[in-house]
């Protein structure tokens, strides 16, 4: 199983260019997973991990996604137990 060297969690409002930074970071080498409910986090961090060429990792999600964001923090934490540290980039933007 392959560590992942590099974890970025891109969050943010509607609008506030998650998009755009995950299509930098896509370009950059990061394999990225878009719009991934909170609640599959720790799942998809584990089929990573399976990869053998996989070792950055970015994954959007909407942080309007009332009923699943709750268990981001959760899920955050769950990973940070396993030695895996994600670096948040939260995104915002006026109206």
């Amino acid at each position: 199983m392959t560590a992942i060297k590099e974890f970025v969690l891109i969050t943010g409002m509607t609008g506030a260019g998650r998009g755009t930074a995950a299509k930098v970071l896509e370009k950059i080498g990061y394999y990225v997973i878009d719009n991934l409910p909170p609640e599959m986090l720790s799942d998809a961090v584990a089929m990573i991990q399976k990869s053998e060429d996989i070792g950055k990792l970015a994954v959007v999600v909407d942080a309007m996604s009332r009923h699943f964001f709750g268990g981001l923090v959760k899920q955050l934490e769950l990973l940070r137990k396993a030695g895996v540290n994600a670096q948040v980039l939260h995104l915002k933007a006026a109206d």
